[in-house]
């Protein structure tokens, strides 16, 4: 065939790609995460195909946002093509990167004990009406019941306390190695934290959930005052985030209750799962089309 026959036959109506290469930041020089994109930014031409249910966007850190901003890689969001059983050129691309991490901030400052019954108590709470709405109040609790400061920060009178030194503490406080690296594919099972039979293993992971959270609504308020996202949060952390964004989206706690035990009453905490019927009309859909 001559070029123009080619450009006929095999070219016109394909899109084009444009290629990406990101350094990873905090990590050594050299090495990189590759993207790839169909079409141009302004143009809606893919090789994706849509999810067949909202559901599935669980699947991915970044669903409707860019594959660059996911924390896997290849991004799940972006990874299926729209040929059954094919894969986009994104998802095959992103095989050849490094999976390097950037580096993580030493685990500096120390956490507070706390009951079980304060930590889910403080999680409702969190997930009905947020956290407190001034610094001053979230300054207060966060030092007086989460973490030890020391007394570093004693703000002068009318001097507001900052939201990035506590950001910032929190962010140091979820690098202790003790806790769950959910960057992990093995730690992404929450049940198996969540319905453990150890108390240790259950108590730790809702701990380091309430910091999570505690985190993460911190981080939002921060991104409405200063327009702009966090970027110098490492990887490790920015999955903590994940979850608690996760459990706000899917998982409910149900005020205590008291139940009857031997000699005395006990309290019992139970959970509400508001997505669990889509999600399993969503997998019943998709099994019927794997069938």
């Amino acid at each position: 065939m001559s070029k123009k026959e080619a450009q006929e036959y095999i070219a016109d109506g394909a899109p084009t790609f444009r290629g990406e290469l990101r350094e990873i930041s905090n990590g050594p020089r050299g090495q990189f995460h590759f993207f790839a994109f169909a079409g141009q930014d302004y143009d809606e031409n893919t090789d994706t195909a849509p999810f067949q249910s909202d559901s599935f966007g669980d699947m991915s850190s970044a669903p409707e946002g860019k594959q660059t901003d996911a924390l896997e890689r290849p991004a799940m969001g972006h990874a299926f093509g729209i040929y059954p059983g094919t894969v986009t050129l994104a998802y095959y691309v992103a095989g050849f990167g490094s999976e390097l991490k950037g580096s993580e901030i030493a685990a500096r400052g120390k956490v507070r004990k706390l009951t079980m019954l304060y930590v889910l108590d403080r999680l409702r709470k969190l997930q009905v009406a947020g956290i407190e709405e001034d610094t001053v109040g979230l300054h207060n609790h966060l030092y007086d019941h989460l973490l030890h400061d020391n007394h570093k920060y004693d703000y002068p009178d009318g001097i507001q306390p900052s939201l990035d030194n506590q950001i910032s503490d929190l962010v140091a406080a979820l690098c202790r190695p003790s806790w769950v690296d959910f960057s992990l594919p093995d730690n992404q099972t929450v049940a198996k934290f969540l319905n453990n039979p150890d108390p240790g293993i259950s108590n730790s992971f809702f701990h380091q959930l309430l910091l999570a959270t505690e985190l993460h609504l911190r981080v939002k308020c921060s991104k409405s005052l200063h327009g702009k996202p966090l970027t110098d949060i490492p990887e490790k952390i920015r999955w903590d985030l994940m979850l608690a964004q996760r459990w706000l989206e899917n998982v409910e706690i149900e005020p205590p209750r008291k139940v009857k035990g031997r000699g005395e009453q006990k309290s019992s905490v139970g959970f509400k799962f508001p997505n669990k019927k889509n999600q399993i009309a969503a997998l019943r859909n998709f099994a019927w089309t794997l069938k």
